[in-house]
């Protein structure tokens, strides 16, 4: 089955520190909706073949960030990412 989004696919990276691998998801900035997160989260997920990674990223956050927030934080919950966090926003988008 190939999965095709609308827009291009989230990045992951597996990092190495201190001997321990890390498996990071960044969720592009095009995923305009809480569906389209949860759909290109879901796509990492299956073209790695992993049921959860270690850190989910929104990358270049929008003025949708509260949204997005909160399925980062439902993904969290479910155990589905264990951190979260956001990368390259400017403080304005936070505030």
């Amino acid at each position: 089955m190939t999965f095709q989004l609308p827009y291009p696919a989230p990045k992951t990276a597996v990092g190495e520190c201190l001997g321990e691998r890390y498996l990071i998801v960044k969720i592009p900035h095009k995923a305009v909706d809480a569906a389209a997160v949860r759909e290109a989260f879901g796509l990492s997920l299956r073209k790695l073949g992993r049921s959860k990674c270690d850190l989910l990223l929104l990358h270049w956050p929008s003025t949708e960030l509260i949204r997005h927030w909160e399925v980062l934080m439902e993904l969290k919950r479910l155990g589905k990412a264990r951190a979260i966090g956001i990368c390259n926003v400017g403080s304005d988008v936070i505030q």
